[in-house]
């Protein structure tokens, strides 16, 4: 009796030389091929979604991240300023 073959699917990815010997050393190690961990990790995520770890952070965040950013390599100054450490805690919880 013969079973039909699952249809499959192509994916490719462009990485650096460098980056794909240093994984498929890491995979063989255990046994595995770059394509055998492509389907388990792909398999995975469309299971259970991305992994919790692999969120994005929201574009508020981002934006606060980034303005720090230039607060300290001093490209922005804050938009005003505080005398004591008082103010300095009122400012932030309010």
């Amino acid at each position: 009796m013969q079973t039909k073959a699952k249809a499959t699917e192509r994916i490719n990815a462009r990485i650096s030389p460098d980056v794909k010997a240093r994984a498929q050393a890491e995979l063989a190690k255990n046994g595995l091929t770059i394509s055998e961990y492509m389907r388990i990790v792909l398999t995975d995520v469309a299971k259970d979604g991305l992994p919790r770890y692999f969120g994005q952070p929201s574009a508020e965040l981002t934006a606060s991240i980034k303005e720090m950013i230039d607060i300290f390599n001093g490209e922005k100054l804050p938009d005003h300023s505080v005398s004591s450490v008082a103010e300095l805690n009122r400012d932030l919880d309010s």
